[in-house]
């Protein structure tokens, strides 16, 4: 333990009104406090005799943004017990617990890991059984704990359990891959790039400058789970896994080059590429003086698939005129035109636009009225802008308009469900959203028990949503029937 040693990070944003603080938050030392999150300090201070003589905002090491906890080192500080209040930090993005003597950990701590806040629970003594959003809690002192053996779905590999299937992917790359052969999982990455690991399952991958010349379908399986993937700088070649449409810079001159071109495509360095879209770059190139001397396959970052254009990057180029003629890349799925000097789009873009998977306008000088298929576009340096304002129907928070049928929907999800209490709609799950429409939804863990019925409205513009692992009781709005998921309904009347 770190004796009588308080080291407390600057207050973020923390205020004091000049009538006194705002509801829900209470008054220390001249700064506003968010009372809920001041209150669990308060029990970590009560069931843990190691803290008795701290004050709540004095013990560890905090930061605050805006009168709320948002990160905890309370490592090396002799715990014992977790308050089972834990759960209500819910602003909290990162706790650190290690080097403690914690043996069990409240089901409350579901409510925050692992799709809010990152934990650290290493060098304690925990045993299972474990809350159910862990299948495993890696290094831990498991001396006593009663016949402890790995769970199901993971292997023993150097006194530790790993996931299996995340054992078994890696193995998928070093049998695919001649420059891997005589490696094992555990090895990949150790001389050339890095592999990390959080309670047995895999969450970074980095394999750049390893010769590799395929990556496994298999591959698809976990790459939602993990952090950080990198395989740039090798050999890779088409077709990639179908969750991949970029996999960063490869060295593929050599590999599957034709030797002619049919008429609706042009030959360049012995590879054939589609006419109508070579021409299109290069009207990039003479319409914009800063790129007017590059020649078209070495504009920004590009992506040929059956050798028509399916990915485009031109970022901080100072592009300043998009062609008319960019309705031709029919074939395009990633669009980026970021970081540049951009005041207008032809309305042209208009004819692509549904094709795209993914577009990047940002950091331009873009203002309304846009082209007719946005009805706004964000994150813009619009301050000669003549109208500086959300459009109808959207919302300004925090500098950014929102939809507000989608702000109102989450609003209604935290309404009818006592545990977000206190939450903004903008704060509750994991969220991504396109063009300021709500685009992906993750909800579960939340120990959800009701969905309101106006989630039927946005269903189906998200592109995913996931509401498992809750408690939500029947009736359920029909959109979601298919989509539950588990759900613990003893409960329910």
């Amino acid at each position: 333990m770190i004796p009588n040693k308080i080291v407390f990070i600057g207050l973020l944003f923390i205020f004091l009104w000049a009538d006194g603080c705002p509801n829900e938050f209470i008054e220390i030392d001249e700064s506003c406090y968010y009372k809920n999150h001041i209150d669990v300090l308060q029990d970590f201070i009560d069931v843990n005799e190691s803290l008795r003589n701290f004050e709540p905002q004095n013990i560890g090491t905090q930061e605050w943004k805006g009168g709320k906890l948002t990160y905890l080192y309370l490592g090396d500080h002799l715990l014992k017990v977790l308050p089972n209040s834990i759960g209500l930090l819910s602003n909290l993005q990162y706790m650190d617990l290690r080097k403690n003597q914690l043996m069990t950990i409240p089901n409350g701590i579901c409510s925050l890991y692992p799709y809010h806040t990152g934990i650290n629970l290493t060098e304690n003594n925990i045993c299972p059984p474990y809350p159910n959003c862990f299948e495993y809690i890696s290094h831990q002192n498991t001396i006593n704990c009663e016949s402890f053996q790995c769970p199901d779905g993971y292997v023993e590999l150097e006194s530790e359990c790993y996931s299996e299937k995340h054992i078994n992917v890696l193995q998928s790359i070093i049998d695919n891959n001649e420059s891997l052969n005589g490696l094992r999982p555990l090895n990949l990455g150790q001389e050339v790039g890095n592999q990390q690991w959080e309670n047995g399952k895999l969450i970074i991958l980095d394999l750049k400058n390893n010769e590799l010349t395929n990556i496994p379908e298999e591959l698809c399986s976990i790459y939602h789970e993990l952090n950080s993937f990198d395989v740039s700088n090798n050999a890779i070649h088409l077709p990639y896994p179908s969750c991949f449409e970029f996999l960063g810079y490869q060295d593929t001159l050599n590999y599957n080059r034709p030797s002619s071109c049919s008429s609706a495509y042009i030959s360049i360095d012995e590879m054939c590429y589609s006419k109508k879209d070579i021409q299109v770059l290069k009207e990039f190139a003479k319409l914009n003086t800063e790129i007017i001397d590059y020649k078209p396959l070495e504009l920004g970052d590009q992506i040929w698939e059956d050798n028509r254009l399916n990915q485009l990057y031109l970022e901080g180029l100072e592009i300043s005129t998009v062609p008319e003629s960019i309705q031709d890349l029919d074939s395009l799925k990633s669009l980026s035109l970021s970081n540049n000097n951009l005041q207008i789009l032809p309305e042209t873009l208009c004819n692509i636009y549904p094709n795209l998977i993914w577009i990047d306008l940002a950091n331009n000088h873009l203002c309304p009225p846009y082209i007719s298929c946005f009805d706004y576009i964000g994150q813009q340096v619009s301050e000669n802008c003549q109208y500086d304002f959300c459009p109808l129907d959207y919302k300004e928070i925090d500098e950014e308009c929102y939809f507000k049928k989608d702000l109102t929907v989450l609003q209604e999800i935290i309404d009818k469900n006592v545990n977000l209490s206190g939450r903004e709609p903008l704060e509750i799950g994991v969220q991504k959203w396109k063009n300021m429409h709500l685009d992906f939804l993750y909800l579960g863990v939340n120990e959800l028990t009701v969905i309101p019925e106006s989630i039927c409205e946005i269903y189906t513009n998200l592109t995913a949503i996931n509401i498992s692992r809750n408690k939500i009781c029947p009736p359920y709005p029909e959109c979601i029937i298919e989509i539950l998921g588990e759900q613990d309904t003893s409960h329910c009347p």
